[in-house]
């Protein structure tokens, strides 16, 4: 396994060494329970060297699988920001197009299609105020 690296990514390896030696260590451990180590204390002392390993193990376990997803979460979470930040842009951008459109108010030529656009605008307006007064989700 130290020559040979079976996974993907390096910290997937690491962690199956860290792993096995874990698994070796405490095997070793299992061994001093027996008839092996004669002293009764000592055996009762050698048990919380291997509730203390178990317990360092689970925790670099712990730390590395949240410390995966919260990245995983992080990047996710800029992926949607991201992408409401361009959605805005572009609803004020069509919102700036169909107010340059607009004819000035000088001008005495109306055509048919006036109303719409006004209509248009106004509901562009209203949904950018809309959007723009949404409170943002704490993260």
């Amino acid at each position: 396994m130290i020559y040979f690296y079976p996974m993907d990514s390096l910290v997937l390896n690491r962690m199956e060494i860290l792993g096995e030696l874990t698994n070796l260590m405490l095997m070793y451990h299992l061994l001093c329970f027996t008839d092996f180590v004669l002293d009764p204390e000592l055996r009762y002392s050698i048990g919380y060297s291997f509730v203390f390993v178990m317990l360092l193990y689970i925790a670099i376990n712990l730390f590395l699988m949240l410390r995966g997803t919260l990245t995983k979460a992080k990047a996710k979470l800029a992926k949607k920001c991201m992408k409401k930040e361009k959605k805005k842009t572009a609803l004020q951008k069509s919102v700036q197009k169909l107010h340059e459109e607009m004819p000035q108010e000088d001008s005495e030529e109306v055509s048919p299609a006036e109303p719409a656009k006004e209509k248009a605008l106004k509901r562009a307006r209203t949904h950018a105020a809309r959007v723009s007064k949404k409170k943002k989700r704490p993260v």
